[in-house]
């Protein structure tokens, strides 16, 4: 599992993190807070990090594909209450159990910390 999961461990690069839902954010470079040290995410801590925080987390030049954050899909479910789709895991959620290819749904009006989109250009 290559992602931002939470039992994945790996260099913060740049960027910030976040270890409260993103309520406050920390410098990639703070020296030791118990889910970073010296740069280092470690095992089984859940950190939200910014969009290219880490090398470790892209493929293809696109960034934080697996972990990180949920996606909203433009895929429709047949389940009539929870009709959007969303995929991949996020940060609180070790990889296996939640790996990119994780499809679930969800109801239109859900938000949370854990669902994130994905911009792109035509």
């Amino acid at each position: 599992d290559w992602g931002n999961y939470a039992d994945a461990t790996f260099e913060i690069q740049r960027g910030e993190y976040s270890t409260d839902w993103g309520e406050t954010w920390k410098s990639f470079d703070v020296n030791t807070d118990g889910n970073v040290e010296n740069n280092i995410k470690l095992a089984n801590k859940s950190v939200l990090l910014t969009t290219g925080a880490t090398e470790r987390n892209s493929l293809l030049n696109i960034y934080d594909f697996a972990g990180n954050v949920y996606e909203w899909t433009l895929e429709k479910s047949s389940d009539s209450d929870n009709p959007c789709v969303r995929r991949g895991g996020y940060y609180d959620y070790n990889g296996s159990d939640s790996p990119a290819s994780n499809r679930n749904y969800s109801q239109t009006s859900s938000a949370n910390d854990r669902n994130g989109a994905r911009l792109a250009l035509y």
